[in-house]
């Protein structure tokens, strides 16, 4: 997994620091099959409400990146590459049993969930994304996170 997710930041179209992308720059200059995908991801997350999307420089490692976030909570990342559509969940580990039991979550999630690196008292949870039938299980879970979010 760890080189699949290097190929993925290598492949960042976006990798000068001081040359921010516009929100929807993904959507022109990402290679046709990716472009699908990538609006897909996009129109999801912007559609959760209260949802926020931000474009920022995640250091050398991802480069420029799309972050998604309810109130002060990371919810998601999503960043573009030439191979595909990388998407981060970021779980804390105090959600992670519920985010679990949640009824959205598919075996691929759970899997995904599984198979995350942790980050301080979370986890993020990367996938790559190479088609639609991908992108709407990560948005189910997307969705799913941010309902346990909001329960507690």
């Amino acid at each position: 997994m760890t080189e699949q997710r290097d190929k993925f930041r290598l492949a960042n179209p976006y990798q000068v620091e001081g040359v921010p992308p516009g929100p929807d720059s993904p959507r022109a200059k990402l290679p046709v099959p990716h472009r699908q995908v990538w609006a897909a991801l996009q129109d999801g997350l912007r559609n959760l409400s209260r949802v926020r999307e931000t474009v920022l420089w995640c250091g050398e490692g991802w480069r420029w990146a799309w972050q998604y976030s309810y109130g002060d909570r990371q919810l998601a990342f999503l960043i573009p590459s030439d191979v595909g559509v990388s998407a981060v969940l970021v779980v804390d580990d105090d959600l992670l049993d519920p985010l679990m039991e949640h009824e959205g979550m598919t075996p691929s999630i759970r899997n995904l969930v599984e198979c995350s690196e942790p980050k301080g008292s979370g986890r993020r949870c990367w996938t790559p994304v190479l088609d639609v039938d991908t992108a709407r299980n990560f948005l189910y879970a997307a969705r799913g996170l941010l309902e346990v979010i909001r329960s507690q």
